[in-house]
């Protein structure tokens, strides 16, 4: 097995056709989410539901939530509505796939909702997102998105029942965007479908509603937001490659794909200082109000400026890990952000070749002193060593050996993985099976 601290391979890949000067249709689009930011403003929801003249909203949380403190207050604020009538879905999994979601799909359609409302974290607005669509749509069969699993454009033939997401984590790029994936469970892959249509209507970011995240799911939500903010900061490429995606042409692959832009820049570095500031004390103290406030202020910058850029190497590399999931023996899944998170270090290594300049931009923000005269190897080296010193500290599983796989896992992991960035935009060419191979090799052990 390769040393992490190898030089990374072919990196040639990532030179080409890869500079900033050979930039074509430049562009980007800002329709932010309509976010709400305070503290006890989940109390609100009931005027806010009064506001859309709902009568019959159903709550989408998942059977720990609906414990917390956010679902009593959103209950509390429903119940003096006398013409309103709700009901709590309570069934939402970590880490959806289609039989999970099919189920709930079958709930809403049985009533007539008119608003979805989804309180919890990611897997729980991924959920309350499609079902939405589905509800909304009863023409439409989830079978219909599975024969594209690589990426599909869903068209709502009908408006879109309101939504309203109250977070309950920190990754708040993945409620406000037009993005979403799911795992196919007989198949061990994942479904990525992308729609404008699933975006809320409003979105509640309460930090009080973040304060009872246990330690291990606030770090998976933090590292995967700090992730995004990396990748939408470092990244700065055209990807020519892209308009060979099947699934989406035109307007379409412009309004999915998107490259960095001078407004994801100021957001995306506004979110790695407050990382830089408040990621360990967020994670590991539980109780401390400012530091959890600013990381949820962190995720709400991302929902209102970084979601043009597309996600990058890091997410498409998790995806594979996350459809073969072996992570808990009752349980095989593995969490978003903990896929993400355990690709991290490698990803970086490899894309610093393809604009040293702004990772190295990065890695100063983050607080390294790096030259600026630091080779491609060593500045994604030094953000490697920020990002595996969080993963130790947060005692995040050491890499793909503490997650259930077997080292004969890593050639299924970069088969699937070639599929994957057959139709994701996270490289300036196609990756080869060899190639992706290596990248999982490399984060067998990470740190």
């Amino acid at each position: 097995m390769r040393p992490l601290n190898a030089e990374p391979i072919k990196e040639q890949v990532f030179l080409d056709d890869y500079h900033r000067k050979e930039m074509v249709n430049y562009g980007f689009e800002i329709a932010p989410t309509p976010i709400r930011f305070g503290r006890d403003f989940t109390s609100d929801i009931g005027h806010e539901v009064d506001k859309l003249h709902i009568k019959n909203p159903v709550i989408i949380t998942d059977e720990n939530v609906v414990k917390t403190r956010a679902m009593q207050e959103v209950t509390q604020s429903l119940l003096p509505k006398a013409h309103i009538s709700y009901d709590i879905f309570d069934k939402a999994t970590t880490e959806p796939t289609d039989k999970s979601l099919k189920y709930a799909i079958e709930f809403a359609r049985n009533k007539k909702y008119d608003c979805f409302i989804a309180v919890g974290g990611d897997s729980v607005m991924d959920t309350a997102r499609i079902v939405a669509l589905f509800a909304s749509n009863p023409q439409m069969d989830l079978d219909d998105l599975l024969k594209h699993p690589h990426g599909r454009y869903v068209n709502s033939e009908n408006p879109v029942y309101p939504l309203i997401s109250i977070p309950t984590t920190f990754s708040l790029a993945s409620e406000s965007d037009g993005g979403l994936t799911f795992k196919i469970a007989d198949k061990n892959t994942m479904c990525t479908i992308c729609n404008e249509a699933v975006k809320p209507s409003l979105i509640i970011a309460d930090p009080l509603n973040v304060l009872s995240v246990p330690k291990n799911i606030a770090a998976y939500g933090a590292l995967d937001l700090f992730i995004h903010a990396l990748e939408a900061f470092t990244l700065k490429a055209y990807m020519p490659h892209i308009s060979n995606m099947p699934f989406v042409t035109g307007a379409d692959l412009q309004s999915i794909f998107r490259i960095t832009n001078s407004i994801s820049d100021i957001w995306a570095t506004e979110t790695l200082e407050i990382m830089h500031k408040y990621l360990r004390r967020a994670v590991q103290e539980p109780e401390d109000v400012e530091a959890r406030s600013q990381l949820l202020m962190a995720a709400t910058f991302s929902g209102m400026g970084f979601r043009n850029p597309a996600i990058r190497l890091c997410h498409t590399l998790s995806y594979p890990i996350r459809a073969l999931g072996k992570y808990e023996k009752d349980n095989p899944k593995v969490p978003h952000g903990l896929a993400v998170a355990v690709m991290a270090p490698v990803a970086f290594m490899f894309s610093a070749y393809a604009d040293p300049t702004r990772h190295l931009e990065a890695s100063r923000i983050l607080g390294q002193d790096l030259a600026y005269n630091s080779s491609p190897q060593k500045i994604g080296h030094g953000l490697a060593d920020i990002l595996r010193n969080y993963l130790r500290l947060f005692k995040i599983p050491n890499g793909l050996s503490e997650l259930g796989f077997k080292f004969e896992d890593l050639a299924k992991l970069a088969e699937l993985g070639v599929e994957n960035f057959r139709t994701s935009p996270s490289s300036s060419k196609e990756m080869d099976q060899e190639i992706l191979r290596e990248m999982y090799e490399f984060a067998w052990k990470i740190y």
